[in-house]
């Protein structure tokens, strides 16, 4: 037994050796060597021939590892990946040759004898810590370099990872420091770019936040990271460059991307805040907005000509951004009507009403001259909350009573009926009238 062991011994220490070195194994093939470990394993040495083998493979890692340079540099990471990778794959070869020493190291270990020789492996990797530095640091330069705009070699990027997630090392050493370098690089991205395009609009930034994100992810998908790690580094952009200078950006323009109803811009704004669970800060800017342009009408004019149009493309565009780029999110729904009561309520709600009066009569007359502005503003101001109660307004939407809420609504602020409206002029102011509707409930709600 004791003339078998030694004998077997030295058959292992130099098949392992010549694995290591992908040299042919000495006196034989695999299945010589296969019959003599099943031998000795019979003998009941199957423990033993496990712990020597784990001490002859971690004497080759070390040797294999120590003869590459650390220096982490492209050609030295290159080197010191591909020696990795090939020791991942001689362990492959060892477990398959070892094939019966599974049952026993099963029993122990609860696991695979290759899984054993994997689980060794990165010991000796966290252990000696140099090599395994190196190709950390080699992978995060190469990462960087390609944030930079450098060609980079994407193969051994590639391999890199491919080593850490082998040896169930990448969620442990690479992905923490990748993480926090990437929000490094984030942050003084955004701020170059904001101190170099000063004048800039809103859309611009967001454009470019949009092409660093793009490059993480084409990057990510090229050199196998995992799904959740591009995840986290788009998290980590949106964080930076969005939600951390999210007072400075939504007074950069925002205003003007609501009024001028660029709903790409703002669709794209509201997917960011929405990932980053920050809607209400985007929703009470979309508000603010809306309040501060309803108000600037009131105050820019008194004449109803100017007015009414101008408050009905706001609400048209209010309406455009939330349905096209806020996708109907009910909280900005409210946060739209809540900002039109607040700017139709500035000043007086009985400009309003006597603005919308005057319009009215000079639609109903066909332009005809209206009434006088003394009667609308007085009867406006007693009887309001009278006008265009929601009933009245509801019944604008059929046509045969159309005509017969128009006449009570003239009516009841006690103006002159001149000549009956027809029908043909019912028909073509009733769906001017009705487009007032959302906002005549505003202005006159007090």
């Amino acid at each position: 037994m004791k003339i078998c062991h030694r004998s077997l011994k030295v058959t292992r220490v130099q098949a392992v050796s010549a694995l290591c070195q992908r040299r042919p194994l000495p006196g034989g093939s695999k299945q010589a060597l296969c019959r003599h470990v099943e031998a000795l394993c019979s003998l009941g040495l199957a423990e033993t021939l496990l712990q020597e083998l784990l001490r002859d493979v971690a004497v080759q890692l070390r040797q294999q590892l120590s003869e590459c340079s650390l220096d982490p540099d492209q050609d030295g990471l290159s080197n010191l990946v591909a020696v990795a990778l090939a020791m991942c794959g001689v362990l492959i070869d060892v477990s398959r040759i070892y094939s019966f020493l599974d049952s026993a190291v099963a029993c122990k270990a609860d696991a695979s004898l290759y899984e054993v020789l994997r689980g060794h492996f990165r010991q000796v990797l966290l252990e000696t810590r140099q090599p395994l530095d190196s190709i950390v640091r080699g992978a995060l330069r190469l990462i960087h370099e390609h944030r930079q705009g450098k060609v980079v070699d994407k193969q051994t990027l590639k391999s890199a990872i491919q080593l850490f997630k082998i040896l169930d090392l990448y969620t442990v050493q690479l992905e923490p420091r990748l993480l926090e370098e990437t929000a490094t690089f984030f942050c003084e991205e955004s701020s170059i770019w904001l101190e170099e395009h000063e004048l800039a609009k809103l859309p611009d930034f967001l454009a470019f936040v949009e092409r660093c994100l793009a490059a993480e992810s084409s990057l990510g998908e090229e050199c196998g990271m995992l799904p959740s790690t591009m995840m986290q580094i788009r998290a980590a952009g949106q964080k930076e460059m969005i939600q951390m200078r999210s007072e400075k950006l939504l007074s950069f323009g925002f205003d003007d991307l609501v009024l001028d109803v660029q709903v790409e811009a703002l669709a794209i704004l509201y997917q960011h805040f929405r990932d980053l669970d920050a809607l209400p800060v985007l929703r009470r800017a979309y508000g603010d907005a809306l309040r501060k342009a309803g108000v600037n009408v009131l105050e820019t004019s008194d004449d109803f000509k100017v007015v009414i149009p101008s408050i009905e493309r706001l609400i048209s565009a209010a309406q455009e951004v939330l349905s096209a780029a806020f996708l109907d999110d009910c909280n900005f729904g409210i946060a739209l009507k809540e900002a039109l009561e607040g700017s139709l309520n500035s000043r007086s709600a009985n400009k309003v009403a006597k603005l919308l009066a005057r319009h009215m009569d000079c639609v109903l007359r066909g332009g005809r001259g209206g009434v006088r502005a003394g009667v609308a503003d007085t009867k406006c101001s007693q009887s309001s909350s009278q006008c265009f109660s929601p009933p009245e307004r509801a019944g604008l939407e059929l046509g045969e009573d159309a005509e017969a809420c128009v006449q009570r609504a003239i009516q009841s602020l006690g103006l002159p009926l001149h000549d009956k409206p027809n029908r043909s002029t019912i028909a073509a102011t009733t769906n001017q009238i009705q487009s007032f509707n959302a906002w005549v409930s505003l202005a006159w709600r007090t």
